[in-house]
């Protein structure tokens, strides 16, 4: 009986630690696509400035990046950068394992704004040539 304790109790650990490591995994592919969608956005304003006759380009880039959804893509960019440096050392217990209902819906409302956040900054600058 406490060998089988201890197998569901490992059990619940290894669930909990494959969650955490896709939701490290999805954080991760949020920032590439981020930090992808900077690059270009400032490679098109270094183009459309070296060009005279884009000023028009020039300056609705520059609105773009100004803009508060690029600001917020480059914080959470930023913040996801941070996290994926930290989410290693965490221990699974800080996710509470087995993770709550409410845990797994905290995850996919946060998933869903960071989808919402980078799809509005893709479409702010034009997407990611392919």
């Amino acid at each position: 009986r406490t060998q089988r304790n201890a197998h569901k109790s490992a059990l619940h650990c290894s669930l909990g630690k494959l969650k955490s490591k896709n939701l490290i995994e999805f954080i991760g592919k949020k920032k590439e696509h981020l930090e992808k969608l900077l690059r270009t956005t400032e490679q098109r304003l270094e183009q459309a400035a070296a060009g005279s006759s884009r000023g028009a380009e020039t300056e609705g880039l520059q609105k773009s990046l100004q803009s508060f959804q690029m600001q917020e893509a480059k914080a959470i960019a930023d913040r996801l950068k941070a996290a994926t440096a930290e989410a290693p050392k965490l221990e699974s217990k800080a996710f509470g394992l087995p993770q709550t209902s409410e845990q797994k819906k905290e995850i996919e409302a946060c998933k869903s704004k960071l989808d919402t956040v980078i799809d509005t900054a893709t479409r702010t600058c034009g997407g990611i040539p392919e």
